[in-house]
């Protein structure tokens, strides 16, 4: 069931989603499962717009983990509070689950650590501290520079023309504008 509420959180269907990954919580799943279905689930959630929630199945995810010393699933979960901070605007809280998160950064997958990044960066942008932004997107940036996360590399590129533009840097907004550019 999680696996199907996987699929279906991929193909844009939250709803469905959630009924699956509800329906793996009450098969008793190993306890070793549970974060993941949490973190699944607050990702649904988080989707509709439905931020209390999101918060109620991290927490819920975090208690599990927590208690089970399962310490994997402390930069996810950690993470998606700071990211749900963040879309409240909420910049002390998000900060400090960052900063949880980033404890962890070197051990998480690549394409953990360029979400991470991307997140991190929008969290100064958004604080108009443009700088500390631009240390996190070129981060981002030059770990994608050779990959086949073309996507990814284009939004990093969308972020650092902005950033550039908030430095009163022109050119340089302008030289990521126009790489970004054709892709969208």
């Amino acid at each position: 069931y999680n696996s199907f509420g996987v699929y279906y959180a991929q193909m844009n269907k939250p709803d469905s989603a959630i009924i699956f990954l509800q329906k793996s919580l009450q098969c008793p799943p190993k306890a070793e499962s549970k974060p993941d279905i949490y973190i699944n689930l607050s990702d649904q959630y988080k989707f509709k717009g439905d931020l209390p929630t999101a918060t109620y199945y991290l927490r819920l995810g975090l208690s599990v983990s927590d208690s089970l010393h399962l310490d994997k699933f402390k930069f996810p979960i950690y993470f998606g509070l700071a990211d749900i901070y963040l879309a409240l605007r909420d910049f002390k809280r998000a900060d400090e689950y960052y900063l949880r998160a980033e404890k962890d950064y070197k051990n998480r997958r690549f394409d953990e650590k360029i979400i991470f990044c991307n997140n991190r960066g929008n969290y100064y942008y958004y604080k108009k501290e443009y700088k500390k932004a631009l240390t996190y997107f070129k981060r981002a940036k030059k770990d994608l520079e050779n990959t086949e996360f073309v996507f990814f590399r284009n939004l990093i590129y969308t972020n650092l023309a902005d950033v550039y533009l908030n430095l009163n840097q022109p050119d340089s907004s302008k030289y990521y504008y126009e790489k970004a550019e054709p892709y969208f």
